[in-house]
């Protein structure tokens, strides 16, 4: 086992949600923090282009083309395409 801590790249949080896409990257949900991404080697934020993250985030999951639905609190739903995300999050909740 290692012990990773923030110093290491990892962001702030407590660790709630881990899942291995299949190109062996861990997606790392830090409850009230955000999601931080694990190639092997570094801990990056997940971030998008424009600059947004994501909180509160409990379960990944990745679908047969290779998409990664990502959410938890208050109803949140979103899909990383590779590209962009798209939000299928519950409004008003």
């Amino acid at each position: 086992f290692t012990q990773s801590a923030q110093n290491d790249g990892l962001l702030k949080g407590h660790v709630v949600s881990i899942y291995e896409d299949r190109s062996g990257h861990l997606w790392l949900g830090c409850g009230v923090g955000a999601v931080c991404i694990y190639d092997g080697v570094k801990f990056a934020p997940f971030v998008t282009k424009d600059g947004q993250t994501f909180a509160g985030v409990f379960f990944f999951m990745e679908d047969a083309v290779g998409n990664i639905w990502f959410g938890g609190s208050k109803g949140k739903l979103l899909r990383w395409d590779g590209e962009s995300v798209t939000d299928f999050s519950l409004k008003g909740a």
